[in-house]
């Protein structure tokens, strides 16, 4: 967890706390109550992608670990520019937690935009 949320575990002692409280969070989690099967992600086709019809927002941190966020942008402004995107400087996985304000912000943004109704 540390590794995937190195952008908030490099911040402040609270930011810190706040990734251990997450770690200890999910280990009570797993050991009190049985899990259902995982459903891994599926990477969605380019043709998926652009027949998506509801509006969405697609927030990435810079410092992603899991895929290239670069990759991922030039993708969907390519196939999908629909899609409206935004890459979160100083933040990796864990955005909503090493930049929450932000994400928070452009979330509350996206969901009063006038695009929505």
């Amino acid at each position: 967890m540390r590794w995937l949320a190195e952008d908030t575990y490099k911040g402040s002692a609270k930011q810190r706390q706040l990734v251990a409280e997450h770690i200890d969070e999910a280990y009570l989690a797993v050991r009190s109550f049985n899990s259902s099967p995982l459903i891994y992600p599926n990477v969605f086709s380019d043709q998926e992608l652009q027949e998506l019809a509801v509006q969405l927002l697609f927030l990435v941190g810079e410092n992603e670990k899991i895929y290239s966020a670069n990759n991922a942008l030039e993708r969907l402004h390519k196939v999908a520019p629909h899609i409206q995107t935004q890459l979160i400087k100083g933040a990796g996985h864990d955005l909503s937690m090493a930049k929450a304000k932000q994400v928070n912000e452009l979330i509350l943004k996206f969901l009063s935009s006038d695009k929505l109704d």
